[in-house]
């Protein structure tokens, strides 16, 4: 992704806000219309979605938990390479990771 200003944020969380309160067959020309208006990011828009259309892929939701490796020093994740493991409790592990893609 490109340098995006926190006004350019705000209309891409506001267009995939309302994006996800639509069927998902009418959401690709919405997109479309949204950010030509706006003139933000239709890629950034519709990767946003993805996450939320396709179960497993989000990083943020925490029903789409990865399982991870103990030892998982190195390992991809994602757009992400596990550094080191920084804390454990409850219910999840929080690693330090590094992402390894240009965003």
């Amino acid at each position: 992704m490109n340098d995006i200003t926190p006004a350019q944020w705000q209309e891409i969380k506001e267009i995939v806000a309302d994006a996800l309160e639509m069927p998902e067959g009418e959401q690709t020309d919405f997109v479309r219309l949204r950010c030509a208006e706006c003139q933000a990011d239709p890629n950034t828009v519709r990767e946003l979605l993805s996450f939320r259309n396709s179960p497993g892929r989000s990083p943020l939701a925490s029903s789409d938990a990865v399982e991870v490796n103990p030892d998982a020093a190195g390992q991809q994740i994602g757009h992400y390479r596990v550094i080191r493991q920084l804390g454990q409790g409850g219910m999840r592990i929080v690693y330090l990771a590094h992402r390894i893609d240009e965003y």
